[in-house]
């Protein structure tokens, strides 16, 4: 059996400087109980070796009065891997150069007690705390993940901890709790609650996550307002960690700025905020087309195509009362920006922005609801006939198919 100990001072403990390269912490501890438990099944036939940073008890049972038959050798590989003053960071890459290609039965971890010694003295800032502690959860979570696709089939994960004396230690213990926090939101999101490792994790991706088409036009007569488009941004959207998909979709026109490059990154679970702004020539809005009664044609100003925007299709499913993470993420909307001048008079030039939710609707004209994974969405926005009127504004269900979809939770 080979046992690796990773972390900071406390798990480092004076090892390079102690007799049996163990140091004097709870590395030692366990050493001690497993020699206890040796000398217990074979106490004739017992043999300690050491060498840099670790210890291997080795144990020839005699059949008295272990549970091994008489004759079996077992040996234990005990290295203490912690070095005083380590972050995760650091705990990683020491991994990555000394053990990466070495199996382990087992690998504990203690590590999070300098992030908050950096946190507590180094007066940071905000914007730096939270930087601090991000690159802290990336490396855990890299550690994680390499350990479990080396094949190692335990991982222990132990929380920091600080005493009470001296005194002023008393304050640190917020920011302690932040950090095991950062930890054990690193841990779940990582290894399964079952304990069991998952030696790869996979999202499945489909072809049938929610689609939003964007439709825009103008309520007044060409000369009265003139609407120049700016940008368009699609704001809090949740995401899954996938690279592109829907490569094989039939309608390439579907595809034009919302599918990533096959060199694109693979992006993180999250919601995130796309946005296709006009950097080249003017584009003016035209008008919205007419039924017979004066009303707003919408078949008419979906197959024109009027000013069509199609939103990143990686984008997953908006369902709060299903996905727990959702629920204090605000609610995906479209946010338009528009130039605009009346009576033809350019030099009066405007800039109106709009702010409109994206979703089921949950009142007449209120889209606040989810986005659901089995429907694709046709938004369309009429811009009004002056700065005093209101949008015009409706979501509708593009298509409907059949889904079968896991739990996002």
């Amino acid at each position: 059996m080979k046992l690796l100990f990773l972390g900071a001072s406390n798990t480092d403990c004076g090892h390079c400087f102690s007799e049996d390269n163990l140091g004097y912490g709870y590395v030692k501890m366990v050493h001690d109980l497993l020699l206890q438990k040796a000398q217990k099944d074979c106490p004739s036939e017992m043999s300690l070796s050491s060498s840099d940073s670790s210890v291997q008890i080795k144990a020839d049972h005699s059949g008295t009065p272990g549970n091994l038959p008489k004759g079996i050798c077992t040996s234990t590989v005990i290295i203490n891997g912690g070095t005083d003053g380590f972050t995760f960071p650091r705990i990683l890459r020491r991994w990555e150069q000394s053990w990466k290609r070495t199996a382990f039965d087992a690998v504990f971890i203690l590590g999070g007690i300098n992030e908050v010694g950096a946190l507590m003295d180094s007066g940071m800032d905000e914007t730096s705390h939270r930087v601090l502690l991000q690159r802290s959860a990336v490396a855990l979570s890299a550690l994680l993940s390499g350990l479990s696709a080396s094949g190692c089939p335990q991982i222990f994960v132990l929380e920091p901890f600080l005493f009470d004396t001296p005194q002023y230690l008393k304050s640190w213990m917020g920011t302690l709790e932040e950090v095991r926090g950062m930890i054990r939101q690193t841990v779940a999101s990582v290894l399964p609650a079952s304990g069991k490792l998952a030696q790869e994790i996979t999202v499945p991706l489909f072809r049938d996550f929610a689609r939003i088409r964007v439709y825009l036009a103008s309520a007044p007569r060409y000369g009265q307002v003139t609407y120049n488009y700016q940008r368009i941004s699609f704001l809090n959207f949740p995401v899954l960690m996938s690279p592109s998909f829907r490569e094989n979709d039939s309608e390439k026109t579907q595809l034009v700025a919302s599918t990533p490059g096959t060199g694109k990154a693979m992006e993180h679970t999250g919601t995130y905020s796309y946005g296709v702004k006009n950097e080249g020539a003017q584009l003016t809005v035209y008008e919205a087309p007419l039924t017979a009664e004066g009303e707003i044609d919408y078949v008419a100003m979906e197959a024109r195509l009027y000013e069509q925007f199609v939103v990143p299709q990686y984008l997953a499913p908006y369902i709060p009362e299903s996905n727990s993470w959702q629920k204090k993420q605000n609610h995906p909307k479209i946010q338009l920006t528009l130039d605009y001048f009346t009576g033809g008079d350019e030099s009066q030039t405007k800039t109106r922005t709009f702010l409109l939710d994206v979703g089921e609707e949950t009142s007449p004209g209120v889209y606040s609801g989810p986005i659901y994974p089995n429907r694709d969405y046709k938004v369309f926005i009429v811009l009004p006939e002056s700065s005093d009127k209101e949008i015009i504004y409706r979501v509708e269900p593009w298509n409907s198919k059949e889904v079968d979809l896991p739990p996002f939770q």
